[in-house]
Parts: structure tokens; C-alpha cells; sequence
């Protein structure tokens, strides 16, 4: 048996991303093991008096962690109580493939409403926009961002007298480097911590078991053994209970050597290259994308296999 490589990961990941297509999301939140409490946290820094008239709090933490889907969850929450919002995903990852500039264009077209998007030249913004921003009480997300030029380039000087935008507004900014947060002078920061072993465990039930606790003491065994290895990250215990739940062949023996196999794997090659993907798909996505999950600790031939035949299913059904 050959171990699957981050490379060959990356290679099926893309294969699902295209097959999912975009589906609508369902913004709920009931199932997210240990989120209530953080909501709770971030709901009172978000109701601070700030000295700027722009609060910006920011949340971190390593990834797969859920700060994305805590950001997302909180964004639920309070976009009704603001005149525009928006939520742009994968700060870092799109900065990276189409500039800086077409990010803040899809930022203040989203804001402003606009049917097509603005050119607004750089690195200036237009006085007539600026004007229209001004007068905006607004919220916005910028998921994963990597450095402090991405926010000051997106959002701008919140100190100075040419603010961007209206008192009142919210920035919430999700990212691994807690140094990014000192640099943009974040009003508060928040950090999601791994979740502890009841949850982690809670957490993996609901992948492995459809949320029942496992009866047999070694498969209470395995599963302690599985979180245990996932670090009690939520994405790779999602990882893994959603690919051990979908075994053929579910015996004790099966997830022993399963689990053997995901430990010859470093866990941050697998981290690395789920969480890139994983980030840009909406709730419902994410929830297809995790059953796709069991192919990751077949051979290649049965990759090849699965997606050659996966691919002719699709080309045939349209």
C-alpha cells in the first residue's frame, strides 16, 4: 500500500472542486461542535465603542481550526444591522492570483451594489467614491490574510480623517499570523483554540457515527486514537471520520490500518493542502466536499479508476 502524497491530495481535491459546481448555501450552523461559545465571545468584541470609528477585530489560529466558519457564522449574524456587507474569502490565495487591485474592485462593487464592477485605478480611489463610502455603515470579513499590506490596500486608513467608511462599521479579519493582527492595530483579537478532547470526540461522532457514540470500547479506542492524531483540528477529524465512515469494509481491522496509513502522511502536508481548498466552498459545499473525502487513502490506480469514471459519468449526463 502506497501512501497518498500532498501532490496526489492536491490532484483529487481539484477533481471534486469541479465536479461540486456551486450550490446554494444553508447557513446553518447546528451541527459546528464547540462554536456556540466562540460565537458568544465575538458577539461581545464586536459590541466594543472603538477609538476609531471602524472596529476591526481580528481572529486567528492555526489552520483548520474554524475560523473561517466562525467568521461566516458571525457575518450570519449581524449582516441585517448594517447597510452593506461582504464577506471576501481567501484574501491570501486570491491576492496572490489576481492582484490586490481586483480584490479592492470586487470589495467596493460588491459594496456600492453595482451590476459591473468599477475601475478605480490605484493606487487612489476616486473622490466620488470615496464620497459614496463615506456615508456607508458597513461589515466586512477578510478571510485569510496574510500580511498587513492586503488590509491596508483593501480598507485603508481607518486613523486618518479620510475614512472609508461610516461610524460604525466592522471589519473582521481571520489569519494564522497573530503578528498580522498587531500590525494592523486589530481593536481586539480573538483566538480559536483546538477544541478539547469531549468535543473533538463529539466532533468525530458526528462524522464516523452519524452522531451516535460508538458502543464497542475499541472502537471508542480508535476513535481517540483518530482525534488524537488529527490534533483535535476540526477539518482533519471531519477528514477522517468522513473517510472511515464510508469504508466498504467498516471492521475494527480496517480502521486500524486506515489510521496507520493517514500517520504516514505529515499533518501538516494534509492541513496545507485541504484547508486551500476547502476555504472557498460554502456550507453546503463543504458538506459534499467531506464525502468525497474517503477517496484520500486509496491507491492511485483507484483514484485514476474512480475519476476516469467519474468524469465519463459526467460528460455523459450533460
Amino acid at each position: 500500500m502506497c501512501s497518498p502524497e500532498p501532490k496526489l491530495i492536491d490532484e483529487i481535491v481539484k477533481d471534486v472542486l469541479k465536479k461540486l459546481g456551486r450550490v446554494s448555501s444553508n447557513n446553518t450552523f447546528k451541527s459546528l461542535v464547540g462554536i456556540e461559545k466562540h460565537i458568544e465571545e465575538i458577539k461581545l468584541l464586536m459590541s466594543h465603542n472603538y477609538s476609531s470609528n471602524i472596529g476591526v477585530v481580528g481572529i486567528w489560529g492555526i489552520g483548520g481550526i474554524g475560523k473561517t466558519t466562525l467568521a461566516d457564522a458571525v457575518f450570519s449574524l449581524y449582516f441585517n444591522q448594517f447597510e452593506r456587507c461582504y464577506f471576501l474569502k481567501n484574501v491570501r490565495e486570491a491576492s496572490e492570483k489576481y492582484g490586490l487591485e481586483k480584490l479592492r474592485e470586487e470589495l467596493i462593487t460588491k459594496l456600492l451594489k453595482e451590476e459591473e464592477s468599477l475601475d478605480l485605478g490605484a493606487p487612489s480611489i476616486p473622490d466620488y467614491i470615496r464620497d459614496r463610502l463615506r456615508s456607508t455603515k458597513v461589515l466586512i470579513v477578510l478571510d485569510d490574510v496574510s500580511n498587513s499590506k492586503q488590509f491596508e490596500y483593501l480598507i485603508g486608513d481607518r486613523f486618518s480623517e479620510d475614512e472609508r467608511f461610516d461610524i460604525g462599521s466592522r471589519i473582521i479579519v481571520t489569519t494564522r499570523d497573530k503578528n498580522v493582527l498587531k500590525t494592523i492595530e486589530a481593536d481586539e483579537t480573538y483566538e480559536v483554540k483546538q477544541l478539547d478532547e469531549d468535543e473533538a470526540l463529539r466532533l468525530f461522532n458526528l462524522t464516523a457515527f452519524k452522531g451516535n457514540s460508538p458502543r464497542d470500547d475499541d472502537y471508542v479506542e480508535l476513535s481517540k486514537k483518530a482525534v488524537r492524531y488529527a490534533g483535535h483540528n476540526p477539518l482533519i477529524i471531519k477528514i477522517l471520520g468522513s473517510h472511515l465512515r464510508y469504508l466498504r469494509s467498516p471492521t475494527k481491522e480496517n480502521w486500524q490500518m486506515q489510521l496507520e496509513k493517514f500517520q504516514q502522511v505529515p499533518l501538516e502536508d494534509i492541513q496545507d493542502v485541504l484547508r486551500t481548498n476547502y476555504d472557498g466552498l460554502d456550507r453546503k459545499e463543504q458538506d459534499i466536499f467531506l464525502d468525497f473525502a474517503r477517496f484520500f487513502n486509496a491507491k492511485y490506480r483507484d483514484f485514476g479508476q474512480h475519476l476516469s469514471t467519474s468524469k465519463t459519468s459526467s460528460s455523459q449526463s450533460h
